[in-house]
């Protein structure tokens, strides 16, 4: 029984490491540093008002800098009602309006879901323009799956990492979660997402309910 429970120990140790490696690897872009068509900020849930989330507003202000030095003439936000009504990329258009970026240099992708959904709208959106440079700003644990999808597009793209707003404790339970599912990305391919999407959808309906409570 010892030996067996030690054996157990060690496989999971294992294929925790090769995990944590898989998820380090991960090419962060395909392109050198700018200059870009497009600076494309992906969703992260809003407030049920309408408003940007602190999360949220912290993506917006790392793409407002990146478009005052001049890294790209616009700004796509994606997102859309994926955890609550509240469009996500409306919510952080807004606040990039607000914070004086023009309204012509503002996009809204409002349909996506999720991550894959994320990319494969906006690349609609920056092709419909000619466009196929982008930065791509999300947090650090998320930008590792979001890669993983980059890379099966025809994008030239390099990720850029805006702050973590997280706890400590929260932000590891991401990072936890970011880890299992971007090697499960690199294992099994595109045709994993489906039971992920169950896993998520779980997860949203979990949070509107604690949300509520």
């Amino acid at each position: 029984m010892k030996r067996f429970v030690l054996v157990t120990v060690l496989l999971l140790v294992v294929l925790s490491c090769l995990c944590v490696i898989g998820y380090a690897t991960v090419p962060m872009g395909n392109m050198p540093d700018g200059p870009y068509d497009a600076i494309l900020v992906l969703g992260v849930p809003a407030k049920l008002d309408g408003t940007v989330s602190r999360a949220g507003r912290v993506r917006v202000e790392e793409a407002t800098e990146e478009y005052r030095q001049g890294r790209a003439p616009a700004i796509l936000f994606s997102g859309g009602a994926a955890s609550n009504k509240t469009v996500e990329a409306h919510a952080m258009a807004q606040a990039a309006l607000a914070m004086g970026i023009p309204r012509e240099n503002v996009i809204e992708e409002g349909e996506s879901l999720d991550t894959l959904e994320n990319i494969e709208n906006s690349q609609r959106i920056l092709d419909a323009r000619g466009w196929n440079r982008v930065e791509v700003i999300s947090t650090p644990p998320h930008l590792h799956r979001a890669a993983v999808l980059l890379e099966h597009t025809h994008l030239h793209w390099r990720a850029h990492a805006c702050p973590v707003t997280d706890s400590r404790w929260r932000e590891a339970g991401v990072q936890v979660e970011e880890i299992f599912a971007t090697t499960m990305l690199r294992v099994f391919g595109l045709r994993v997402i489906p039971a992920m999407h169950s896993v998520a959808r779980v997860q949203h309906a979990v949070g509107r309910k604690l949300h509520l409570m």
